[in-house]
């Protein structure tokens, strides 16, 4: 998904594992995983007016300011985000659906 810094997700059957530049990959089971979504960039409207009004006495606007995509799920209870800055969303988009994909299915396979 992106070349640097290093973001790769690999899907196996009961787990997939978020590789990273660090040294320690990350590996999460599917039967511990309780969802997962893929967040698109969206502009934070209140704190883009706010910081626009106090702009008015400094003369200094930033712009919109936004909330990054990423990847977001509770795992074990614990939320994990994984932002996606300079990702490929498609790519982002395809693992995100087959993990839901698997997740529904161990789900329905518990019980």
């Amino acid at each position: 998904m992106r070349e640097n810094p290093l973001f790769e997700i690999v899907l196996a059957a009961n787990h997939f594992e978020i590789i990273t530049d660090k040294e320690k990959n990350e590996i999460y089971l599917f039967e511990s995983l309780n969802e997962i979504t893929l967040k698109k960039e969206k502009i934070i409207w209140y704190l883009t007016i706010l910081d626009f009004l106090l702009s008015l006495s400094s003369k200094i606007f930033r712009g919109p300011i936004k909330e990054d995509n990423e990847i977001f799920f509770f795992y074990e209870k614990v939320p994990k985000r994984y932002n996606l800055k300079n990702c490929d969303l498609n790519k982002a988009s395809e693992v995100v659906e087959k993990i839901k994909f698997k997740l529904n299915k161990a789900t329905h396979n518990t019980g």
